[in-house]
């Protein structure tokens, strides 16, 4: 059975182009902000999580920092996709407990390449 991926996006555009790609190799679900994301992630339990950081409701950290707070979430391979490539905001969600941090825009491939190798350290 395809494992489940969690895409938590704001951007419209980003998110559907995102579904899109991985609906070919994965079962997808999507939120389109960081509070549904969450409700999603303990609803679904998915084996992976995408997410941005500048959400609306919840940002990208405090949906990780609330992740690993629970027992039930905590070891979900979770991969940032974030504009933002400044080294600080790359080494906090390290520190926070992302297994892996991509800027946009990213190639599919390369995402596709980190999904498939984090899933494969998962397992």
């Amino acid at each position: 059975m395809p494992e489940t991926i969690l895409v938590i996006e704001n951007d419209y555009g980003t998110r559907t182009c995102l579904v899109d790609f991985l609906e070919d190799h994965f079962i997808v679900i999507a939120a389109a902000n960081g509070a549904k994301g969450l409700q999603l992630s303990r609803e679904a339990l998915p084996d992976l999580i995408i997410c941005d950081i500048d959400m609306p409701y919840l940002n990208g950290y405090q949906v990780l920092e609330q992740l690993r707070a629970d027992i039930n979430t905590a070891e979900i391979p979770f991969i940032f996709l974030s504009a933002h490539s400044c080294p600080d905001k790359i080494a906090l969600a390290t520190k926070m407990g992302a297994d892996d941090y991509l800027t946009k825009p990213v190639k599919l491939t390369q995402l596709l390449v980190t999904i498939k190798s984090q899933l494969k350290k998962s397992n």
